[in-house]
């Protein structure tokens, strides 16, 4: 999906509307498969507002999992062309072009900092609902699964609650 902004679909040439994600997910969840949503956050038009449209819309959906990615100017892309000649590229040393890290790029009006705040904090606002707790927790069918979602679930605390990315820092 990348994103439901208009603006950023159309700047990654992502002819897709949130509309057919929803009725895609739909067709999958009635089929009894889990599904996955994928976004990223930093493509060009990228604001504050967008990715907080995009993470209320993921809220919305019957989906099983979601990922949110930050985006990696991978070099010989138009990506990279344009934060290169618009000056919005940090670093052009390549060990730091990984979408685990801190994004190597900034926009005037969304920062690095403020791109991994909303990734931790869009993935908060998924994965934290009751609604979504609870539904996880009555599909558990074994102790094996217990366990392993019990683990996932501390990992998730560690590194998107307790150490959550802050703005500015």
């Amino acid at each position: 999906m990348e994103s439901t902004d208009p603006g950023v679909l159309k700047n990654i040439r992502k002819n897709i509307t949130p509309e057919q994600i929803r009725n895609a997910v739909s067709l999958i969840r009635k089929s009894g498969m889990d599904s996955i949503v994928f976004c990223v956050i930093g493509f060009p038009g990228e604001t504050r507002e967008s990715i907080e449209a995009t993470v209320d819309f993921l809220t919305t959906l019957d989906t099983t999992y979601i990922t949110l990615g930050l985006a990696v100017p991978a070099p010989g892309t138009d990506f990279y062309r344009y934060v290169d000649q618009n000056g919005y590229l940090l670093t052009k040393d390549w060990s730091r072009y990984d979408p685990l890290q801190k994004p190597v790029f900034s926009y005037p009006a969304l920062s690095a900092e403020e791109m991994v705040f909303y990734q931790s904090y869009g993935l908060r606002q998924f994965y934290l609902r009751p609604g979504y707790i609870l539904r996880k927790l009555l599909a558990i069918r074994s102790l094996t699964e217990a366990k392993t979602n019990f683990t996932n679930f501390i990992g998730f605390v560690n590194r998107y609650v307790r150490s959550r990315a802050r703005i500015g820092g």
